[in-house]
């Protein structure tokens, strides 16, 4: 997943690694 995509479309820095991280994490729960 690419984290850029993610977060942009939850409304977040495309830039921001942290919060792909913490999607990432969300996804495998």
């Amino acid at each position: 997943i690419d984290s850029g995509v993610a977060t942009a479309d939850l409304g977040g820095s495309s830039s921001t690694g942290e919060v792909g991280d913490a999607i990432v994490k969300a996804l495998e729960k």
